[in-house]
């Protein structure tokens, strides 16, 4: 939900603003909240809108997606944390992959991994049939680019799987834009990293107290030990002569 409230937020006020969508008479419709019947009523709203923009959950479309079918065609879908359709067997990327659509766009923060399944199914989603069946897929590209990274490969089979991912990456970068860290830090305030020492509860005290006279503490003691008396003068000591605490009675300590 905070997700379908923040686009909501970014078309009416940050991006282009309630006085200009109404001026061009484009409705923005928000399924939050709501019950089975209402949301019905919103998606209905949009099919028979000429122009609307609709956001929704994936789960929200996927329990309604039949409602989809009728009106008016989709002329664009925003697909945001698209990482989540990295398996087009799944429900919701089967359910989005028979809407009727003419353009497809996928927004990620999440970078696509070295999974050349999950890259296929994603690039499928957004443009189908562009690197051929899943089976012309795994001949043509997927298994030489695996075979040639095995540490018994031989010369000939690194080269045309370099040469394979190569191809691969030319057709994929002519729609794939990529976007680091350097282009948001920016807009973005500093990066502050503070380190606060605070005293222990009476609870935490007995529990890593217990805990560092247990044969299980030597190894995260003599690691961490030193690093957190240096930060954090209160820190206990490993050889402690003091006597482990009382039982604390829980139920008095608020």
């Amino acid at each position: 939900m905070s997700l379908v409230t923040n686009w909501e937020s970014e078309l009416a006020v940050k991006w282009i603003g309630k006085e200009r969508l109404s001026g061009r008479g484009i409705e923005v419709i928000a399924v939050s909240e709501a019950k089975k019947a209402d949301v019905q009523k919103m998606v209905r709203r949009f099919t028979l809108s000429r122009s609307a923009i609709l956001v929704i959950s994936y789960e929200t479309f996927r329990l309604h997606k039949a409602h989809f079918n009728k009106g008016n065609q989709c002329g664009l879908l925003i697909c945001d944390e698209a990482h989540r359709l990295k398996n087009k067997d799944t429900k919701t990327a089967i359910a989005l992959a028979a809407l009727k659509t003419k353009r497809r766009v996928l927004l990620s923060g999440t970078p696509i991994q070295n999974d050349l399944d999950e890259f296929y199914s994603m690039v499928h989603f957004a443009n189908p049939d562009l690197l051929g069946s899943e089976r012309e897929y795994h001949v043509k590209y997927q298994t030489p680019i695996l075979r040639g990274r095995e540490p018994d490969a031989t010369d000939g089979e690194r080269e045309r799987g370099e040469a394979k991912a190569r191809e691969l990456g030319l057709i994929c970068n002519q729609f794939i834009l990529r976007r680091t860290n350097t282009i948001l830090s920016k807009h973005l305030p500093p990066k502050i990293v503070a380190v606060i020492c605070c005293t222990l509860s009476p609870v935490q005290a007995y529990a890593l107290t217990r805990f560092l006279r247990t044969p299980m503490s030597h190894l995260s003691f003599s690691l961490l030990g030193p690093v957190y008396r240096n930060r954090c003068p209160q820190f206990p000591k490993r050889n402690s002569s003091k006597k482990a605490p009382r039982p604390l009675n829980l139920a008095t300590i608020s």
